[in-house]
């Protein structure tokens, strides 16, 4: 059966990190409550906490590969802690008494390790502590099939794109677009469907979806595309979620799986980073792997997924990962960042925005004058501009030093999506002689945005004929005390609605989809 070849095959790809986000989904699925879904120093050999339908305690240790002999022996410490350490969660008024204890790996228990975990068990019942259950590769497949497998794209055509998604080479970068389009494509199948329960479950599914096709990315430590995948994931469930009249509550478990997921992937990002002794330049990175430019991109994108994250745990009020050498590694980073095309700027303004919520004004300022001026200097004496957001970095890149000049063959002159933005911060920073001194230039330049009949509807790839785009060119006289002003103006009102309840979402949407970043944007991280 297609579907269960389907599981099989990225089950026993799936590395640990990979594996709890959808097997979380498994358990919502089966109708268990999920209390906790985060390992680490102090999970006590429970990755997962849940309460199933007869209101027992659960605790899940997840496992991958096989689990013979020697690896048992590696392993008892943590099955001890499962079986004789009570679970620890706000819920309970004590500790409890009595929980299940679930030891679950995408391999198989091989030789004699059934037999010496049935043993164990017996041993703990005799010591009063909690026996240990098994759950194998066999069992999730049928799990996984039983709760998902008619979920999985059935139509040829999708299949076949499903599967080319899945078989790329996980250090290659993600394709934002195709596979937001993917999602989007695939849940628009079920908005036809009556049932209200049937799209809930397809908007579970999707977490599913995703965990699979980032099987590879995984496998290849890509944290960083790993990161947008889950967030274009969660935008696309939020904006169905709102067009389908699904309330917050039906999605909460899955928003809260994303959201751990998405924690956990940037606390690797930064444990990696933190420990790199390689300049930040990544082998894996093709014909960029060499050279100022690559060495340029890769700290500029890490310099602006960090700071988005920083800017993600400010506003939702969550502590960061933040290891004391954070503060030097950015320092290094900040001092190679670029401008490679419009899409490179909102990790810029992600960036200036960590700096100015954490009070650093003058660093901040100069940030600012350093963004408008490189941002200016590719429109004065009638220069071509940048490339739009709508280009990816790697496109603009391969299109400035010559490798690609078919992709990208409008012309930019006078043109940009991202400058107002700039001016506004220059305008919040006090930069007004900087301002006055670029003014007859900055005049000459319209400022597009793209204005949806619908505000939720940016949260979409594309907003076809449900929009219009906004051209305007700044007042020739304009007015320093209207600037200041239009800098402090509250933006929230003017996002998607699934984000003005989330605004912490806002630093990583506009990394992820850059096209979507506008001065309303980047002011609405500024006044979380």
């Amino acid at each position: 059966m297609m579907q269960n070849r389907l599981v099989e095959n990225w089950l026993t790809s799936c590395k640990e990190l990979s594996f709890t986000t959808p097997f979380v989904q498994l358990l919502i699925k089966e109708r268990y409550t999920v209390l906790r879904a985060q390992g680490g120093l102090n999970e006590q050999g429970k990755d997962v906490i849940a309460i199933n339908r007869k209101g027992e305690i659960c605790c899940f240790q997840l496992k991958c590969g096989n689990i013979n002999v020697s690896e048992w022996a590696k392993i008892n410490g943590q099955v001890n802690d499962l079986t004789q350490l009570p679970p620890v969660h706000s819920s309970f008024a004590k500790p409890p008494k009595k929980w299940k204890c679930y030891l679950v790996t995408n391999g198989e228990f091989r030789g004699t390790v059934p037999q010496v975990i049935s043993d164990y068990s017996k041993r703990q019942r005799q010591a009063r502590h909690m026996p240990v259950e098994t759950i194998d590769k066999e069992e999730l497949v049928r799990r996984f099939v039983d709760g998902y497998g008619a979920f999985f794209p059935a139509d040829p055509q999708d299949l076949n794109l499903f599967l080319n998604m899945y078989c790329r080479n996980g250090d290659s970068t993600l394709n934002r677009g195709e596979f937001k389009l993917f999602l989007e494509n695939w849940l628009d199948s079920y908005s036809a469907v009556k049932s209200k329960q049937k799209k809930i479950e397809a908007l579970q599914a999707t977490g599913v979806l995703c965990s699979y096709l980032l099987a590879n990315k995984y496998l290849a430590e890509n944290y960083v595309e790993i990161v947008n995948a889950w967030v274009l994931t969660l935008v696309t469930v939020l904006h169905f979620a709102h067009r389908w009249d699904v309330s917050d509550q039906r999605i909460a478990s899955l928003e809260s799986t994303i959201l751990n997921e998405i924690e956990v992937v940037y606390g690797a990002l930064i444990d990696e980073m933190v420990a790199d002794s390689g300049n930040f330049v990544e082998s894996a990175y093709g014909f960029f792997s060499e050279g100022v430019l690559t060495h340029k991109l890769r700290c500029t994108e890490l310099l602006g997924h960090i700071s988005a994250y920083l800017n993600y745990c400010g506003i939702r009020g969550v502590t960061p990962n933040c290891p004391v050498e954070l503060a030097d590694k950015f320092a290094q980073l900040s001092g190679y960042k670029a401008i490679v095309g419009e899409a490179s700027v909102p990790m810029l303004y992600n960036y200036i925005a960590s700096l100015l919520r954490s009070e650093q004004e003058q660093a901040s300022a100069a940030e600012v004058v350093g963004l408008i001026n490189g941002l200016l200097s590719t429109y004065a004496d009638e220069g071509p501009g940048i490339p739009s957001p709508y280009y990816s970095i790697q496109q603009t890149a391969e299109w400035l030093i010559g490798l690609d000049k078919e992709t990208i063959t409008e012309s930019f002159q006078n043109r940009a999506h991202c400058l107002w933005a700039a001016i506004l911060l220059a305008a919040r920073c006090g930069l007004r002689d900087l301002l006055e001194h670029h003014w007859l230039l900055i005049s000459y330049i319209s400022n597009q945005e793209v204005i949806a009949d619908s505000a939720n509807d940016l949260l979409l790839w594309n907003i076809g004929e449900r929009g219009h785009v906004l051209d305007i060119f700044p007042n020739a006289t304009q007015s320093w005390q209207e600037l200041v002003e239009l800098s402090r103006q509250e933006m929230g009102d003017f996002l998607p609605e699934p984000l003005r309840s989330r605004r912490y979402l806002v630093p990583l949407w506009i990394n992820a989809m850059p096209h979507r970043c506008t001065h309303k944007t980047v002011l609405a991280i500024l006044d979380a």
